[in-house]
């Protein structure tokens, strides 16, 4: 998986900001690891990975689900889970398997959670919120926040050039540069496949508590 690094070099290269073999500036990279995390907070906002349900967690520890948002208590922890239990006779959700014709789709079991999935915790005594996002290629949730520039970039596999691509449209407008209409369409397509998840929210059955 390419690193924050790698999709911001080839992001401002597609604007012409950075030569071929050179790195940006220190000021560039911290400009465009704030415009990667906006990336990520606004396909969040917008519903591209689901909607959340609200969870207060008070006098346990509770192993989250994908979609939650968990406000932890004092004394309390959460756990982001490796695995998530599913009922596919109970929620209709194939995975990305594909139904038979004329078959009811039906599988019980263990799963890792699906790429792209979404955990936010609330510390109630900070108010500091963490985003985390699972990343279907390393199996790994990886918060947000504390994402720095030579870790790797979540969900930058999906496809690394439309990727950069999209990448390279915010910081256009950042440093005053014009996208070429190329770039443009892989930066579109790459938000609209990026929708096309092989999950979705639909789970109903959950264990919650540990």
């Amino acid at each position: 998986m390419a690193t924050c690094k790698n999709s911001i070099d080839g992001a401002l290269r597609k604007i012409g900001v950075l030569a071929s073999g050179r790195d940006a500036t220190d000021q560039e990279y911290t400009d465009a690891m704030e415009a990667l995390q906006g990336a990520y907070k606004t396909w969040i906002s917008q519903g591209t990975f689901g909607s959340f349900r609200d969870v207060t967690v008070s006098n346990g520890c509770y192993t989250a689900f994908p979609g939650d948002h968990v406000y932890r208590l004092a004394g309390d922890s959460v756990e982001l889970p490796g695995l998530i239990h599913t009922n596919e006779a109970l929620t209709g959700d194939d995975y990305g398997r594909g139904f038979f014709p004329g078959q009811m789709p039906y599988h019980e079991g263990n799963i890792t959670p699906p790429d792209g999935s979404v955990v936010k915790i609330t510390d109630d005594d900070t108010q500091v919120t963490l985003t985390w996002v699972f990343e279907g290629q390393t199996k790994q949730w990886v918060c947000l926040e504390r994402l720095e520039l030579n870790d790797e970039a979540p969900l930058s596999e999906r496809d690394p050039n439309g990727f950069k691509a999209y990448l390279a449209m915010i910081l256009s407008e950042e440093f005053a540069m014009e996208l070429g209409p190329i770039a443009l369409r892989q930066a579109q397509q790459f938000t609209y496949n990026l929708a096309l998840r092989p999950a979705s929210y639909r789970i109903t059955n959950r264990k919650d508590y540990c």
